[in-house]
């Protein structure tokens, strides 16, 4: 999800309370990079600070949620204080985390794999993490795929999106464009161009994020791929201040059968603009 619509597609639903068992949370990060190793999972890094009342919702509403902590089970947990101990790994990752609270996926390596940036109750962020998980997945076997063929279409489409999320623009763009060589095309490209279009777009080049995010409409078949790409280019349209380009992709939003609710919240929002 962009930054540009935090607010917007911020889901404030609160879920009910901690049963006995409490978040695994790991030591510290030389800790959480020795289970992701030996087990192969993701580690899942909670930035917070203590003035942070969002923050202790999220323990509140979603770490102490049930599913959540048997969901825990598959990740590798490490809650870091931004402004005290976790300042060393904030500004490892300073470009990620400016506001709290910052959840980061990484691999072993420190890899960034997936970003939750903000508050997200228990259904929504279980929702979430399993996608990023499967990203995980997807990125594993791009790695072995691109040792023995480094042009493969699908394989630079996967890696271009996991290095956009870790801020690696250009990288992510030489990757689109083996992907675009190799005349791949599908979901993972799709994601790949949304998520560079991102980078654009929290830079406020506008005009450079809009053809990206035209790509990613154009080359997906999934409807949640089409449907960002759309949202965005409304956000794009009115950022820039052209309503009329903005309500005429919100509509096509709308149009779009299975759009995501929150996609289509927005829609209709700017639709309702004067």
């Amino acid at each position: 999800m962009v930054r540009w619509s935090k607010a917007a597609f911020l889901l404030l639903v609160a879920t009910g309370g901690a049963g006995a068992a409490e978040m695994p949370w790991v030591k510290d990060w030389p800790a959480a990079q020795k289970s992701a190793e030996a087990s192969g999972k993701l580690i899942m890094v909670d930035f917070y600070t203590d003035w942070c009342g969002w923050c202790k919702r999220l323990d509140r509403d979603t770490y102490g949620n049930e599913k959540v902590i048997k969901f825990a089970a598959d990740i590798v947990p490490l809650k870091v204080n931004a402004e005290k101990e976790g300042a060393p790994l904030q500004q490892q990752y300073q470009t990620l985390v400016s506001g709290y609270p910052t959840i980061l996926f990484l691999d072993h390596t420190g890899a960034v794999i997936g970003l939750i940036d903000g508050y997200l109750a228990a259904e929504p962020f279980i929702e979430q993490v399993g996608k990023i998980r499967d990203t995980h997945q997807r990125f594993k076997q791009a790695q072995t795929t691109l040792k023995e063929k480094p042009d493969d279409g699908e394989a630079n489409a996967v890696l271009a999106s996991v290095l956009s999320i870790g801020g690696k623009r250009e990288e992510a763009e030489a990757a689109i464009r083996r992907a675009e060589a190799a005349k791949f095309t599908g979901d993972a490209l799709g994601n790949a161009y949304n998520s560079v279009a991102r980078l654009y777009v929290a830079e406020e080049k506008y005009d450079l994020a809009l053809p990206l995010y035209i790509k990613a409409d154009a080359v997906a078949k999934d409807v949640e791929v089409r449907a960002l790409a759309k949202i965005s280019i409304t956000a794009c349209h009115h950022s820039k201040g052209d309503l009329v380009s903005a309500k005429k992709t919100a509509q096509e939003v709308l149009d779009l059968k299975g759009a995501p609710e929150q996609y289509v919240k927005v829609a209709r929002q700017v639709l309702q603009m004067p």
